[in-house]
């Protein structure tokens, strides 16, 4: 059973029934890694370890086997376009960068991933790995989620559009994981893929051991003595894009890893959990609490003289004139600029957008082991003066700001709502797989306005209609007028159409009073016109405000602070030191007192909380780092120099 969109209108159209039955995924690419993972946890409460304990040889971290699953091209789902590129090119990383043998390597892609082989060679697997074997499976294709139970499924080369028995159940995969008589010593889940993280309930995993601390090598040594079933996540309850960013992170990862032996969960948290959450994408790492779970880590160990293939793909990277922007990948946001990406060739529609210039666009083709720069030279939006004409009506901004409308859902442009029944002025339907539609609802009426904003007045002589539009027809930056059910002017701007069938549309919307004014003459006007004047700004005498850059340039820490101070009061938006660009952190306010302040951040698997010190013309910044994953709490210390 599944959870209804929020449309409340019937249809006469399987599609469309259907539709509100199901909480389709966004269609992204995502991925099922499972790795035989044997490791014991290093908390602080566990002691010290047996004297009588054996340790293993430092090569002998035991056999690995794998299986690799790609799927581009489905029977009845939308086609995928990364899939099988990403389980190729994650199965050659393998073979010739770590200790996985080529004959222990089982490769499904396309048409040979059904449902039937894929059970069967998942099940081959588990029954041939010994209780010394490391087990991979990376699974990378569609993803549904029933939101009534959050059952997630995987969806095979033959599984039907909307038929349940033809998928995998998680549940059916993890049962197979811990049965009793699969005597694999570790395995890991790695799934990249749409709501992924329906495989991810259970406990916290314990944390990871710091390759720079003393030791590391001969603690991997004893957590390979041990059984354990972990899961990684490229997201929660969630769709995630068809082009993947967590493949991509962690192909870099495992490709610029030099270290002869490194655990998998090291590796998550070091170069792949920060690339994502700078894309607000919410990845997780748990365990599966089953029998055979003994905290352990996944290790891996590198091929003697081996060296992971170089991209079989092509780079692009985007730059640009300023900074907070967005750049939109074939519609897909991918973050912002300095901006990097491992991309597949072909043929790419780049996008980059901010808040007050005109957006810059660009096609470009990608050939294989090249790499294109793009350089977006935004221009400041000229935005005229308001017209006011007199003896006109003068218009009235009843709402306005940005929705985001889910295929099949509704929304209401009168008060700026999604999925509001009734209420709603516009519906994005869909007929079928590839005809989709704005279509107005409850007596609204809609008309496109082009590329540029024609206003109310502009709205009020386009011929509006209860015609639906073709979503092929709103490309970014088109403008569409909406009379609404209330009888107000409405119009917005397409900003983006994320992912194919079932996707996503995003706009910017002004709606206005339906009484639009009032009649003023000049006279009017210009005693009502505003009269700015200049207050000077007094800041306290211990001041905080700023860009704060930190001293040591090869921090791994915090690089770069922007505070602002009011009264007692400050606002920090930090950055910490991510690759290949830093993460942003976000803003977050605290008191001051005297020359000091406190400001947290909850970054869900961290709590950090900051305390700044003003030391003559320098900032000094403690930060306490408290994790909620039983890895041992953190401080460090930096020194920060006003810039600005």
């Amino acid at each position: 059973m599944f959870t209804p969109h929020r449309d409340g209108a019937a249809s006469g159209c399987l599609w469309k029934a259907t539709a509100r039955l199901l909480n389709l995924c966004g269609f992204g690419l995502w991925g099922a890694l499972i790795v035989a993972l044997a490791a014991p946890a290093i908390a602080q409460d566990r002691g010290a370890r047996p004297a009588d304990e054996e340790v293993q040889p430092a090569a002998d971290f035991g056999a690995y086997r794998a299986l690799i699953i790609g799927i581009d091209g489905y029977k009845q789902w939308p086609r995928l376009r990364f899939a099988e590129q990403d389980a190729t090119e994650l199965r050659d990383i393998l073979i010739s960068g770590y200790d996985f043998d080529p004959e222990r390597v089982v490769t499904l892609e396309g048409a040979g991933a059904t449902r039937v082989r894929i059970l069967q060679e998942l099940r081959n697997l588990l029954e041939r790995s010994s209780d010394d074997d490391n087990v991979l499976i990376f699974f990378a294709g569609h993803g549904q989620l029933d939101t009534l139970t959050e059952t997630g499924f995987w969806i095979p080369v033959d599984g039907g559009l909307f038929d349940e028995p033809t998928w995998i159940p998680f549940d059916r995969v993890t049962g197979l994981l811990k049965a009793p008589g699969v005597k694999a010593k570790t395995i890991l889940v790695i799934t990249d893929s749409c709501y992924g993280g329906a495989l991810t309930r259970a406990g916290p995993t314990p944390g990871h051991v710091d390759p720079e601390e003393p030791g590391y090598v001969d603690a991997l040594r004893r957590l390979a003595s041990k059984r354990s079933r972990q899961v990684i996540a490229s997201g929660g309850f969630e769709e995630v894009p068809d082009r993947s960013n967590f493949a991509d992170l962690l192909k870099d990862a495992l490709r610029q890893n030099r270290r002869p032996v490194v655990d998998m969960e090291y590796l998550f948290y070091k170069e792949v959990y920060p690339g994502l959450r700078t894309l607000q994408q919410d990845p997780v790492m748990t365990r599966l609490v089953t029998g055979p779970n003994q905290d352990g880590q996944f290790i891996l160990v590198r091929r003697e003289g081996g060296q992971p293939p170089p991209p079989n793909g092509a780079t692009l990277s985007v730059r640009s004139n300023v900074h907070d922007d967005t750049v939109y990948i074939d519609g897909d946001p991918r973050g912002s600029t300095q901006l990097t990406l491992d991309l597949a060739p072909g043929s790419y529609a780049v996008r980059v957008e901010k808040a007050g210039y005109n957006p810059y666009q660009e096609e470009v083709t990608l050939k294989a082991g090249t790499e294109v720069v793009v350089w977006a030279d935004l221009k400041k939006q000229s935005i005229a003066p308001p017209r006011i004409e007199v003896g006109h009506p003068v218009p009235m901004v009843h709402s306005k700001g940005q929705l985001t409308i889910k295929q099949t859902w509704t929304a209401d442009l009168d008060e700026g709502k999604v999925g509001a029944g009734d209420e709603a002025d516009i519906w994005f339907q869909a007929a079928t797989a590839t005809e989709r539609y704005v279509t107005p609802r409850k007596g609204a009426r809609i008309a496109k306005a082009g590329k540029r904003s024609v206003g109310p007045q502009g709205c009020a002589k386009l011929p509006l209609s209860s015609q639906s539009i073709s979503i092929q027809a709103l490309t970014p930056g088109t403008y569409v007028c909406v009379k609404t059910n209330k009888a107000q002017y409405s119009e917005f701007r397409v900003l983006s159409q994320v992912g194919p069938s079932p996707g996503t549309l995003r706009i910017a919307y002004t709606t206005w009073e339906r009484t639009a004014g009032v009649r003023l003459s000049s006279k009017v006007i210009a005693a009502l016109a505003p009269r700015t004047v200049k207050q000077p700004v007094v800041l306290a005498k211990t001041t905080f405000q700023g860009v704060w850059q930190n001293k040591d340039p090869a921090t791994r820490s915090i690089t770069k602070l922007e505070i602002k101070q009011s009264g007692d009061k400050v606002t920090v938006h930090a950055w910490g030191k991510c690759h290949p660009k830093d993460c942003d952190w976000g803003e977050e306010s605290g008191a001051m007192r005297k020359n000091t302040a406190s400001v947290a951040w909850d970054q869900g698997f961290v709590v950090r909380k900051m305390t700044l010190t003003l030391q003559g013309k320098d900032l000094t910044v403690l930060t306490d780092s408290t994790y909620r994953d039983n890895r041992p709490r953190r401080q460090s210390r930096n020194t920060f120099v006003r810039v600005k």
